[in-house]
Parts: structure tokens; sequence; C-alpha cells
């Protein structure tokens, strides 16, 4: 426990930090972006209708 202390953060570290953040923010980027661009180019009528179909097939539903 007590080595923790004493490392330094080098730059090959640093890096690796730094990739990780940018690669989960693209991957949380891409998993928003990508449904809600989907969703933008449907019909409001249709998916309405797509919605309140798949719930009433389903019994219990608390989708709306």
């Amino acid at each position: 426990m007590n080595y923790l202390l004493k490392a330094s953060l080098t730059l090959e570290y640093l890096i690796y930090v730094i990739l990780g953040v940018l690669f989960g923010m693209g991957t949380s980027l891409i998993s928003a972006l990508y449904p809600a661009y989907k969703a933008s180019k449907l019909d409001p009528i249709k998916a309405l209708s797509l919605l309140l179909t798949v719930c009433n097939t389903i019994k219990n539903c608390s989708c709306l």
C-alpha cells in the first residue's frame, strides 16, 4: 500500500488515462445521439401508435 503513495504519474500513464476518458466520452455520446437521431426521423403519429400497440399487448405496462 505504501508503494502507491510513492508512485509518480508518468507520461505513459497520463496518456492511458486521457485515452480512457476520451473513449468513455465518445461511447456515451454515440449511445446517446444515435437513438435520438433515429427517433427524430420517425413520424410522431406512427411512433405513438406503435407504442400503444406494444403496450396493449403487454398486460401490466407502465410505459405511458
